[in-house]
């Protein structure tokens, strides 16, 4: 025990593991928590799961899993996350499950070119067919986003329920960039309510749609700020689609948040704070914390970034602003 021995680190794993998920969960995780003893303390925690990963000696395997996990789905952290999906798998680089969900943070940061590399080095097959549907999508290589789309359906048994429904807007959404009308009619009807919604916008506005999937696939193959800013130059009004606008907000927002032009960046997510679409509303709020907690901000823009996160009632928002309010004594 610790008390016996405070420098068996390996225990701050389950303690690490205790007071945060106290903190962060409800139900059985928070009671049997409590029944031990343990209120809850996500600082506490995170700092004991950390310790447990940097200086347990048996439990390095499990800490970096479990950090994975809470930066990854809990505090939705990828620049954090990524650190311990890269030392579990220096470690473990055969791993397929944690190579394909790290290949999934790297898409989510913009790091394409390492998911290039690792699909290019994939000697052992270990990326999964969806992985690479998803690439091919955002790099925008329609006939093989199709391919590997369609191959990852066959083994649909395989894919969560989320990503066989985005799967299948992939392949529709490609195949209609194509023409390949056939396949669009195939797979369309199995489209859930959000993707269909989403199709039907691009067939009734496929000029504004095929200019905003080029944008995002240039900057998605790492095309220069100038680059960038030049095609911008050329970009519809999309008067009649403002859903469109909102994308095109959060795009360029997040594309000058990753090339560290913070005030650029700005201009465009405050746009969308209380954009209709949750999504980019989320997506933009995310993007300006992260932006605040790097600068020092004005406390009054700080208090209206934190006004709206409160009105989208987030979970993982939420505690992502409690960094904020500490950072700003709020």
């Amino acid at each position: 025990s610790l008390k016996a021995d405070s420098s068996f680190y390996d225990a701050y794993l389950v303690l690490g593991m205790l007071n945060y998920y106290a903190d962060r969960l409800s139900g059985i995780t928070s009671f049997v928590a409590g029944i031990l003893g343990y209120s809850g303390d996500r600082d506490k925690g995170l700092n004991q799961l950390k310790t447990a990963y940097e200086k347990g000696k048996f439990t390095f395997a499990q800490s970096a899993l479990t950090l994975i996990e809470v930066y990854t789905n809990l505090e939705d952290n990828e620049y954090v996350a990524k650190k311990y999906y890269e030392s579990f798998l220096k470690m473990y680089p055969y791993n397929s499950r944690i190579l394909n969900a790290y290949c999934h943070e790297l898409m989510g940061i913009g790091e394409i070119k390492k998911v290039e590399t690792i699909i290019q080095n994939d000697n052992r097959n270990l990326i999964e067919d969806y992985t690479k549907a998803r690439y091919y999508n955002m790099t925008g290589n329609s006939q093989l986003a199709i391919q590997f789309g369609e191959k990852a359906l066959e083994s649909n048994n395989q894919l969560w329920h989320g990503a066989g429904n985005y799967v299948r807007y992939i392949i529709v959404f490609n195949s209609w960039l194509i023409g390949d009308n056939t396949r669009v009619k195939k797979y369309e009807h199995d489209l859930t309510d959000r993707f269909q919604e989403a199709f039907t916008m691009d067939k009734k506005y496929p000029a504004e749609s095929r200019w905003l999937s080029k944008l995002s696939v240039k900057i998605s193959l790492s095309d220069s700020v100038d680059d960038i800013e030049t095609f911008v130059k050329a970009k519809p009004t999309f008067n009649n689609a403002p859903g469109y606008n909102d994308q095109f907000n959060l795009l360029m927002g997040t594309f000058y948040f990753r090339n560290d032009l913070f005030e650029k960046a700005q201009e465009y997510l405050n746009k969308i704070t209380d954009a209709k679409d949750e999504g980019v509303r989320y997506g933009s709020l995310k993007c300006l914390i992260q932006i605040y907690l790097q600068q020092n901000i004005n406390k009054t823009k700080v208090e209206s970034l934190l006004d709206n996160v409160d009105d989208l009632d987030n979970d993982r928002l939420k505690y992502m602003a409690k960094d904020l309010a500490k950072k700003y004594n709020l």
